[in-house]
């Protein structure tokens, strides 16, 4: 069972009637129960012991540390060993279920390198369902008790729900604790304007996904899957393609997961907010995939800051080198680790650390180069707010990460490399614009074909447009649905029964098509 699916609608709708009708004292084991049964018909029904092993670890650890913190004595060593025991457990377990092939293999190449006969064999151990969205949440609210900013649950169960809460199992977001409890276990009475308001919400992650993603998914994958004979201008076309698939894909994932908790009276973190309007690829990453983003940066990067180790590198720097360079050269480190760690958070292979690599140096470099910008600016009379000005850098930031989106799409590092080489080369530009020329008539010929071509194109704009005006809107700070909302009834009804009708007459189905799959569904 899957977001997109007959499936999850029926078991979605039962589930929120057996919320609202039963007593509201009841009403957070009623998600707790639906959320293991949508584990067990979501994922490999016994890969759930990892989640389960997760909560009790993370609640009795949470409940030891708790009762230390209230008697001022959290940081003793018991209360240390226990913290740093509990989460190498749950990060281990992360680690041994998605990255122990990547690590034996590339143990395997130094074995070779160095003449040695011995071989580890690869395992084939199945990963929990959302074991790194859930495993990164539970070790952010024991972190969190363990610093005293958040008390410690005292319900098991209630910590079993926070870990496996349903919409949140497939794609995220990733929620701290102290922002989903208060509305988590609250009793929720039933809203018809809030029950409609997530209603909407999913039903336009569904359009995101349906017409816009998966109609990109057959030009994208036969870019990528034939990269030997799709390079030059190729690339850069499917790239770009591939780019509007993933927001598509990944925010309507998001809307669904969102809205339906807003359905519950439940409020999830946002994961977006217009990361297209960005003007550097620093201020993209502060609004695409947010909650992973200020994960990393609060229990990773400022933790390494504030180290002794850090401090006293700083100090150093600052004397060595000047004040400005010495302060910025251990920030630049820190963050180089939160790049990596952000690269191999997606995938267990060497084209995720370089996407990590990427989006570090263009940052560091746009940081040690805003002096020498600001002065460009100054002689060209160039403002801020300057709308070609802001146009370009809107570009830039696109191409910046389309460069990260192509290695995090490619098979393999080598292939990414070679599929760069292959975008920038004149010959294979010239060849690539002959062939696009070429496959015109081609196309004509293949009735079928042009017609699956033509079909796939309008239903991917007349997406994307309405796409677009929407997310123009929300970037002036417009609330989309409360607009909606408070327009006429009919007028309202007009417009969700259009977008029904357009899903279901432009969705994408058949054939070479799985709607249930979302691209960060595999994390």
């Amino acid at each position: 069972m899957v977001f997109i699916s007959a499936g999850f609608a029926i078991f979605f709708f039962v589930t929120l009637a057996a919320y609202y009708l039963l007593p509201g004292s009841t009403q957070w084991v009623v998600l707790l129960i639906a959320s293991m049964v949508f584990y067990l018909l979501a994922g490999t029904p016994f890969t759930i012991i990892y989640l389960l092993v997760s909560a009790v670890s993370v609640y009795y650890a949470a409940r030891y540390i708790g009762q230390r913190v209230d008697n001022g004595n959290a940081h003793l060593s018991p209360c240390k060993l226990v913290y740093v025991l509990t989460v190498c457990l749950n990060v281990g377990m992360l680690s041994s279920l998605k990255y122990m092939n990547f690590l034996t293999g590339n143990l395997n190449n130094v074995l070779e390198l160095f003449g040695c006969p011995f071989f580890i064999p690869p395992v084939h151990w199945i990963a929990s369902l959302g074991i790194s969205y859930y495993t990164l949440q539970v070790v952010g609210y024991l972190t969190d008790v363990y610093w005293g900013i958040a008390p410690a649950q005292r319900n098991l169960c209630k910590m079993a729900l926070f870990a496996g809460f349903f919409p949140q199992m497939v794609s995220g977001p990733i929620s701290r604790y102290g922002f989903l409890e208060s509305t988590l276990y609250a009793r929720h009475d039933f809203d018809y304007g809030k029950v409609c308001m997530g209603l909407q919400r999913m039903l336009w992650g569904v359009l995101k996904k349906m017409v816009i993603a998966d109609h990109l998914f057959p030009f994208t994958e036969m870019v990528f899957n034939d990269s030997g004979n799709y390079s030059g201008v190729f690339v850069w076309i499917g790239t770009l393609l591939y780019v509007l698939q993933i927001y598509a894909d990944f925010s309507g994932c998001m809307d669904i997961a969102l809205g339906a908790s807003e359905c519950f009276g439940i409020t999830l973190p946002e994961n977006f907010r217009e990361p297209f309007a960005s003007v550097t690829i620093q201020e993209f990453w502060q609004r695409w995939h947010i909650t992973l983003g200020l994960w990393l940066r609060d229990y990773i990067m400022y933790p390494i800051l504030r180290s002794k180790l850090w401090t006293r590198l700083g100090k150093r720097m600052r004397v060595r080198l000047g004040k400005r360079l010495g302060k910025q050269i251990p920030t630049f480190l820190a963050m180089l680790v939160l790049w990596i760690l952000m690269g191999v958070w997606h995938g267990n292979g060497w084209k995720y650390v370089v996407e990590g690599f990427w989006f570090w140096l263009v940052i560091v470099c746009g940081q040690l180069l805003e002096p020498a910008f600001k002065l460009i600016r100054k002689d060209l009379h160039l403002h801020e707010e300057n709308k070609v000005w802001t146009g370009f850098r809107r570009l830039r930031t696109l191409l910046v990460y389309s460069v990260g989106a192509l290695f995090f799409k490619a098979q393999s590092t080598t292939e990414a490399f070679s599929m760069i080489r292959g975008s920038l080369s004149p010959s294979s530009i010239r060849t690539s614009v002959t062939v696009l020329i070429s496959m015109i008539p081609t196309m004509q010929s293949e009735h079928d074909l042009i017609r699956l071509f033509v079909f796939n194109c309008f239903s991917v704009f007349l997406g994307f447009f309405i796409f677009w005006a929407v997310s123009r809107r929300k970037a002036k700070g417009a609330e989309i649905r409360r607009e909606v909302a408070s327009c006429p009834i009919v007028l309202r009804w007009a417009l969700w029964i259009g977008l029904i009708v357009m899903i279901i007459i432009f969705g994408a189905y058949g054939p070479g098509y799985n709607a249930s799959d979302f691209i960060y569904g595999g994390f």
